[in-house]
């Protein structure tokens, strides 16, 4: 990560929905660590009965998210 924040990379994903809540914990560590915002993903490939597009993500509490400047109602806070 040190290198990827020195090649001027400022986010890194953190969520994703069939992940465990100590690996979420850890990613957001590292976003924090070194100072990048945090997305997440819906690993969204195709419709599928085992996963909704959407469910499951929110980002864990002290990430900044990659999309807290595009002007989002803050009210829409997907943080947990």
């Amino acid at each position: 990560l040190a290198a990827f924040v020195e090649a001027n990379g400022d986010a890194m994903e953190v969520a994703q929905p069939q992940q465990a809540q100590q690996e979420r914990r850890n990613l957001a560590d590292y976003a924090i660590q070194y100072k990048l915002l945090a997305s997440q993903g819906s690993d969204f490939h195709y419709p599928s009965p085992w996963m909704e597009l959407g469910r499951n993500l929110w980002l864990p509490a002290g990430v900044e998210p990659v999309w807290k400047d595009w002007g989002i109602d803050p009210s829409l806070d997907v943080s947990k």
